[in-house]
């Protein structure tokens, strides 16, 4: 499993979830080409939400339900496509 921070006692903690792509090698369990670049907590639908980059792709979500412990993946401008979406800068500024 994986460690996470924990903001209200300030320490980093192990999380009962695993990484979106466990049998990937370190560093790439957690995505993309240059991992998760940003991510925010979404307190109404306890998600974890994740901004990466999928070199197969282009600009992905990667939210993590936190009660269930499991990863989703959503293609930005997959549907309807959007070239400027799908190609919006992430890690690769």
């Amino acid at each position: 499993m994986g460690s996470g921070f924990e903001l209200g006692s300030n320490t980093w903690n192990q999380v009962p979830w695993a990484p979106p792509h466990p049998d990937n090698p370190l560093p790439n369990q957690y995505w993309g080409d240059l991992g998760m670049a940003y991510g925010v907590y979404h307190p109404v639908s306890d998600q974890a939400i994740g901004y990466t980059w999928d070199g197969d792709w282009g600009s992905a979500l990667v939210p993590l339900s936190v009660a269930s412990g499991t990863w989703n993946t959503v293609l930005i401008g997959f549907s309807p496509y959007d070239d400027e979406l799908r190609n919006a800068a992430s890690a690769r500024m």
